[in-house]
């Protein structure tokens, strides 16, 4: 919205993606996600689970208004589950630490666990519905010149895309 009325030049954002002709995305990386839990849950990592298996235990998500937890409901009702965190966190990285607290099941992409400190408090969970990839994307309006800040960001982006 933000980038739609004007306010910032570019976005950086994950898919899904609601973009309307005025705005233009490029994806920048493929990202994939995993359930995981922390050591009250760990005694499901043992087995396959079922959605509607994860779906009797607290789980943590982003709010009801970002694309991500549009996407798990989505992946949910697919799946024909109802999606309804127990937990809604304000941001991604936040997901971890309430996760290692115990207080319930979240999703992070698989980067994220490299940088745990303590493996040992983090426990991946194997589900028998995959979780999609989801993109990361550059998003910019069309037909309006980006600031000189702006578009050595872009460059910045684009060349770190190639770089990995």
């Amino acid at each position: 919205d933000a980038l739609k009325n004007g306010l910032v030049d570019i976005a950086v954002v994950t898919t899904p993606l609601d973009c309307s002709d005025s705005l233009k995305s490029t994806p920048i990386k493929i990202i994939q996600e995993v359930a995981i839990c922390g050591t009250a849950f760990s005694f499901l990592e043992k087995n396959q689970l079922t959605l509607s298996e994860l779906a009797e235990y607290p789980l943590i998500c982003l709010g009801e208004q970002t694309k991500t937890f549009d996407f798990y409901s989505e992946f949910f009702k697919q799946n024909g589950v109802v999606f309804s965190p127990s937990v809604e966190a304000a941001t991604a990285d936040q997901i971890m630490p309430l996760v290692m607290h115990d207080l319930g099941i979240g999703f992070v992409p698989t980067a994220f666990l490299s940088n745990v400190k303590e493996a040992d408090s983090i426990h991946v969970l194997h589900l028998k519905e995959s979780i999609p990839p989801r993109s990361v994307c550059l998003v910019k309006r069309t037909g309006t010149s980006l600031s000189i800040a702006a578009k050595k960001l872009e460059e910045m982006i684009q060349e770190a895309k190639f770089m990995r």
